[in-house]
């Protein structure tokens, strides 16, 4: 719950990125610093973020992936764009969070991180409400 009273709902999730190549390659992301609508209901809206810590496989079993500063990202840093840079060397792997913050937002979440020739794009299905939306959200640059 914000100051004002309204109710909002998070979640949180993990992605990896694995370097196949014998270069290393660059991880860019920019979420939009705007919340955007893709379900439904004609006051809902979605935030998309990059909570600060670390995610590794044994955080898998944790609640929210042993996230402990979810709080103060949605009462500090929550209308900065999130971005995130990192090089990820050949035959290295990467993992890290996405949060999503929702008003009004229901169903069952889900999403991956889609590569394609003209970027990369954070695919969401808020099911059975939204099947796949695409938000564009960067690129890899290889080096």
């Amino acid at each position: 719950m914000d100051p004002s009273g309204e109710t909002f709902t998070y979640v949180v999730f993990w992605t990896r990125v694995i370097n196949e190549t014998d270069r290393p390659f660059e991880l860019a992301i920019d979420f939009p610093s705007e919340s955007f609508r893709i379900l439904p209901e004609p006051d809902s809206y979605i935030k998309v973020f990059l909570p600060a810590g670390k995610m590794s496989p044994d955080m898998e079993a944790f609640e929210d992936y042993g996230l402990t500063n979810l709080r103060t990202t949605f009462d500090l840093g929550f209308s900065l764009p999130s971005r995130l840079r990192k090089t990820i060397q050949p035959k290295e792997e990467y993992m890290f969070n996405v949060g999503a913050l929702a008003y009004q937002g229901k169903g069952t979440a889900r999403t991956g991180l889609i590569l394609k020739e003209e970027g990369l794009f954070y695919k969401m299905s808020f099911l059975p409400f939204v099947d796949a939306y695409l938000l564009p959200c960067g690129e890899i640059i290889l080096k």
